[in-house]
């Protein structure tokens, strides 16, 4: 794990209903279900976990449309007859719900995923926490206690912006002072400019975390790494933008080895000057 490229897991994902299988009435269908799960194992998981979510994504891009379109209707309906047919567009908040919910498969996989003693989990069970979904936020942040305090730099691709988004709505809502602890002690290692500022804002008494003695003085402590992590994260990013953008268009360049985002911005290789006196060659 210490690696700056972590590998895609190599597992086949599994099937959507046998995953919906793990929450089936019937006790055999249950069993064959967590056969079938235990033998794929984490980087099945890790994959299916990763499907899931793409999904999901595709679900709500829907829902956002009907919901424009919804919304149009509306006004449409005001204006015309006061709102007079509103009733006949009251079954849309069911559907929308469901446009918009964590599938019970992707629920099922993140819980599972959540038994399994690997950091690589960590950016998965945290989407998790934005299920609305007390059964897998359960299941998912005993797990991400454990796992957030053990991310190194090198992790820092772990994480997306969204995970550290609803990492950092934990960590100031604190209602898991577990949680908000490993939160803190995860970004000593891999926040980013938004986390530094929240943390900054709890080391100063702000917000419900701030309120807590221990988790004001912990944000305080693990500050400066913080912020030392969001500048590697800045050049790291800046390291991954190509030198011509009008040659490359959006396409990232990678780095050719691991150890480029461990290593400082003036240690780069650079064009060599020719030595005073003379000329360039060819």
């Amino acid at each position: 794990m210490g690696s700056l490229i972590h590998e895609e897991p190599q597992g086949q994902a599994i099937d959507s209903k046998t995953l919906e299988a793990l929450s089936s009435k019937k006790v055999q269908v249950r069993e064959q279900a967590r056969q079938v799960v235990d033998q794929a194992g984490v980087d099945a998981l890790l994959a299916t976990v990763r499907a899931e979510g793409v999904r999901r994504a595709k679900r709500r891009k829907v829902g956002i449309g009907i919901l424009c379109f919804y919304a149009l209707l509306v006004i449409i309906m005001v204006a015309t007859d006061h709102g007079k047919s509103m009733g006949s567009f009251g079954g849309m908040t069911g559907v929308l719900a469901t446009l918009f919910a964590a599938s019970q498969a992707q629920r099922n996989a993140a819980k599972e995923l959540a038994k399994y003693d690997d950091v690589r989990g960590v950016g998965p069970l945290t989407e998790a926490l934005e299920f609305q979904d007390k059964e897998t936020t359960a299941a998912v942040e005993p797990t991400l206690v454990e796992l957030l305090p053990r991310l190194k730099a090198s992790d820092h691709d772990l994480l997306e912006e969204a995970h550290r988004k609803a990492l950092t709505k934990r960590l100031l809502a604190h209602k898991n002072p577990r949680l908000s602890a490993a939160i803190l002690k995860g970004y000593e290692q891999v926040a980013d400019e938004a986390a530094v500022k929240a943390i900054r804002e709890v080391a100063a008494g702000e917000h419900k975390a701030g309120a807590d003695p221990a988790i004001r003085k912990l944000a305080a402590e693990v500050l400066p790494g913080a912020e030392a992590a969001a500048v590697r994260l800045t050049q790291y990013g800046t390291l991954l933008r190509p030198a011509d953008a009008s040659a490359l268009g959006d396409r990232l360049v990678r780095p050719a080895a691991a150890g480029v985002f461990a290593t400082d911005a003036d240690r780069l290789v650079r064009a060599a000057e020719a030595p005073a006196g003379e000329e360039a060659k060819g």
